[in-house]
């Protein structure tokens, strides 16, 4: 098992493995729930407009996880579309790209790391607080609200 910047090439890949975990399905209500959660479009949109950078982990051929450091106009940077196939899960495939994505910070001078996640989703919230991410705010939503967290580097 490897982490590595994606490449172009890797577009269907990413797309595949954020699609394929339903977890916030279960979360978000249906009228507000959309499949697929990313499109293509959505992700070329994405890729052109903002400073995104996508760690692909591979285990031999197999993309089996994916994570995007956001950096934000304000310096930050943001985690974004963590996601690790189910039978990758808990094998220590999330902690690994989540250190890559810290790293790349780093080494770009952030010192502040933050994410967003829907308040329901207990899973996410307990592995980032793992990671030493703590919640310093939350947002609303048509459904609840959004829980921001944050960790210094």
């Amino acid at each position: 098992m490897h982490i590595e910047k994606a490449t172009r090439d890797d577009k269907e890949a990413i797309v595949q493995i954020v699609n394929a975990d339903l977890s916030y399905k279960a979360i978000i209500p249906s009228e507000y729930y959309k499949e697929p959660f990313l499109t293509m479009e959505e992700l070329e949109k994405y890729l052109n407009e903002m400073d995104l950078n996508f760690f692909m982990c591979r285990d031999g051929g197999l993309a089996c996880g994916v994570g995007a450091l956001i950096v934000r106009p304000d310096g930050d940077g943001q985690l974004g579309w963590v996601f690790v196939l189910s039978e990758w899960q808990r094998k220590g495939v999330g902690t690994a790209i989540v250190a890559a994505l810290e790293q790349e910070a780093r080494e770009r001078g952030i010192s502040r790391m933050i994410l967003e996640t829907d308040a329901r989703a207990e899973w996410a919230k307990s592995f980032y607080s793992r990671l030493g991410y703590t919640e310093y705010k939350q947002t609303p939503n048509p459904w609840g609200h959004l829980v921001w967290m944050e960790k210094s580097l």
